[in-house]
């Protein structure tokens, strides 16, 4: 995929610009409606871990795992919903016979050779 045609996505306000590629690629992976949740936990997880840490040489980092766990998880969840409900969906159709398996009508048979 060329540079131009990447899709983009608004990043969390607060980040670290090493984590600018992974976020969006986590980030377009959701739900458009579950975006600006993901965006939200991100930055208060990372300014939460960032100011709790006490070496200040260590805070981007703790602010960065704090964070990109909670991404990671939010991400892993929000899929794993997702496919239930799908799968959820589809056995509901299946039950109340809405599924019908398309049959081949043509007339075929072996004599017609």
């Amino acid at each position: 995929m060329s540079y131009y045609n990447k899709p983009r996505v608004t990043l969390p306000v607060t980040h670290s610009e090493k984590d600018d590629q992974w976020l969006s690629e986590q980030l377009l992976r959701l739900h458009p409606k579950h975006r600006t949740t993901a965006c939200i936990g991100y930055s208060d997880a990372f300014r939460e871990a960032f100011e709790n840490e006490q070496v200040e040489h260590k805070k981007e980092n703790a602010g960065r795992k704090a964070a990109n766990t909670r991404m990671r998880k939010f991400v892993e969840k929000c899929l794993f919903d997702q496919s239930q409900k799908v799968a959820n969906q589809a056995v509901a159709a299946y039950n109340q016979n809405e599924y019908k398996p398309q049959q081949n009508q043509t007339n075929f048979s072996i004599d017609s050779l």
